[in-house]
């Protein structure tokens, strides 16, 4: 569950990776109950982009926002489970990663060479 996201709204849909979970799993199974709600601030995933980023780049938590929302969207997830998934009111708001896409066709199709 994220608590206490944008627009002080929790989300309780967070999908991640088996992998992670089972790392969370063992991870979480080690911690003391009382400490099994935990919490990562924005602060910190900055601390940790500019620890590990490579040299040059120039990350901020939104752009792994980003990213993640145009991945998924590439790869076929659905627009609505997307909204959910940022936590999204209006689906608007979601559909603005469509913009992005639709550049990457635009772009792709530039480069299709038609015989005459």
């Amino acid at each position: 569950m994220v608590r206490q996201g944008k627009g002080k709204k929790d989300r309780v849909i967070i999908p991640i990776q088996k992998d992670v979970s089972n790392l969370l799993g063992l991870y979480m199974d080690r911690m003391k109950p009382k400490d099994k709600l935990f919490t990562i601030t924005t602060r910190q995933v900055r601390y940790i982009l500019k620890k590990y980023e490579p040299e040059g780049l120039d990350v901020h938590p939104h752009t792994l926002r980003h990213s993640f929302a145009v991945h998924c969207l590439k790869n076929g997830l659905n627009l609505r489970s997307l909204q959910k998934i940022l936590g999204h009111t209006n689906l608007n708001t979601t559909q603005i990663y469509l913009d992005v896409i639709g550049d990457d066709i635009k772009k792709d199709f530039e480069t299709v060479v038609f015989n005459e």
